[in-house]
């Protein structure tokens, strides 16, 4: 998919294919608190975790 953005450093294309889902991770899962389904591989598990406080 990002290829056909008109990205063509490999480097780039990987360090977004992996940063990009990892961010979106953190912004719904964390600080949204959006619960989200578990991969086949459960990767959340190796993430380290945000140093945030929600209360309510």
């Amino acid at each position: 998919v990002l290829y056909y953005s008109n990205i063509h450093s490999k480097l780039l294309l990987a360090v977004l294919s992996i940063g990009f889902p990892i961010a979106l991770f953190y912004i719904f899962g964390r600080i949204f608190l959006v619960r989200l389904p578990e991969g086949i591989i459960p990767v959340s598990r190796l993430l380290p975790q945000l140093p945030l406080v929600v209360t309510f």
